[in-house]
């Protein structure tokens, strides 16, 4: 299965965002938004912004792919509440939501019944390490445990670190799950922001990576373009295989 390129929109203006993604939307299958979708109270400019900017890139201008829009909006509430939130993500017109596994089978439940198409678990943050979870609970076995709920809670996929993304990708008890990996470094990139668990676009793709979300390694590059085809040349490798 093909490892497609989602572009996350963080800590960015609407217009600086509008400005990115015409310039690269030719390399990227969707875009995430985050922290844009949190303060941008007019969606509706939002999202037509985004589509706008999409379709005016001059190597998509008249082709047929779609753009997939993705609200990691990491739903932690009770049922009734992430119920009505995933729905209102639903009605403008986002294709992916996220919620947190750790908020048990009955919230995702809701989420998957009213929420977008897609629903998409966050297993752990890329922010946590073994010290940060309970003596005795390690992060691979943990992300398995919430992943297996997920899935079992009919979620579509999950969000997990390059750490862990082999381990979960080849268990059968998440066969026909999709995979979505944060945390996606070039070599040389220095920048963490607060991650811990990181990991290569080629060895993300290997070890089954659906979707590799690229952060700063493209948003704060000197030239995004060159940094997004140095990553969708790792891929290939990995994937042309």
């Amino acid at each position: 299965m093909k490892t497609t390129l989602y572009l996350a929109l963080d800590g960015m203006s609407p217009d600086k965002a509008f400005n990115i993604v015409r310039k690269t939307a030719h390399l990227l299958d969707g875009l995430k938004l985050n922290d844009l979708w949190d303060t941008q109270w007019n969606y509706p400019y939002l999202l037509k912004g985004l589509r706008d900017a999409w379709n005016k890139n001059p190597k998509t201008k008249g082709s047929v792919r779609a753009l997939n829009l993705w609200a990691d909006l990491k739903f932690h509430d009770t049922p009734g509440t992430v119920a009505n939130r995933a729905l209102q993500a639903r009605l403008a017109g986002i294709d992916t939501a996220t919620v947190h596994a750790q908020g048990g089978r009955k919230m995702i439940e809701a989420a998957v019944e009213y929420g977008p198409p897609r629903i998409f678990a966050v297993t752990l943050l890329t922010s946590l390490d073994d010290d940060d979870l309970p003596p005795g609970v390690n992060i691979q076995d943990e992300a398995l445990r919430l992943a297996i709920l997920a899935k079992s809670a009919g979620a579509h996929g999950v969000v997990c670190s390059a750490k862990e993304v082999g381990v979960l990708s080849q268990n059968p008890a998440l066969d026909g799950m999709l995979f979505a990996v944060p945390g996606i470094r070039l070599p040389g990139d220095t920048e963490a922001r607060g991650q811990v668990r990181m990991g290569s676009p080629d060895q993300a793709a290997r070890d089954g990576a659906n979707i590799l979300v690229l952060g700063s390694t493209v948003t704060k590059a000197e030239d995004p373009i060159r940094n997004l085809q140095k990553v969708l040349n790792l891929v290939e490798s990995q994937t042309a295989t």
